[in-house]
């Protein structure tokens, strides 16, 4: 399983995001069901329909992966990652982590209060 914590104001802004779009998680893990567990835990009133996580099996992956979604921005904590889809114009939004907080281009932010006021 994964023994994530979730980030305060996840779970509360994701539930209000699944009532206006499908909810697509990216992960560089191997496998999708564990995440899928985890969410289930985490957005309990959201149907699974709602809810799409595809395992790209690493980073280098994501990218290719989103622009076959058409998504034009994505939170990431992998500052590479980010380096990846900035260069396919793909906009990255670095969520402030104690591993990434060397200066960078992107619009960081620092918790899921500020990610819902850009969506907003």
């Amino acid at each position: 399983g994964v023994s994530l914590k979730p980030i305060s104001g996840a779970g509360e802004a994701l539930t209000e995001l699944a009532g206006q779009a499908l909810l697509t998680f990216v992960t560089a893990r191997p496998v999708k069901e564990p995440i899928e567990k985890w969410l289930s835990t985490i957005l309990q009133g959201v149907p699974l329909q709602r809810i799409n996580v595809i395992a790209t099996g690493h980073h280098s992956a994501k990218g290719q992966v989103l622009r076959d979604l058409g998504i034009r921005y994505f939170v990431e904590d992998h500052l590479e990652t980010c380096q990846e889809l900035f260069d396919m114009g793909i906009g990255s939004i670095v969520f402030d982590q104690p591993w990434n907080r060397k200066y960078t281009p992107y619009l960081r932010v620092r918790s899921w209060t500020e990610i819902m006021a850009l969506i907003r």
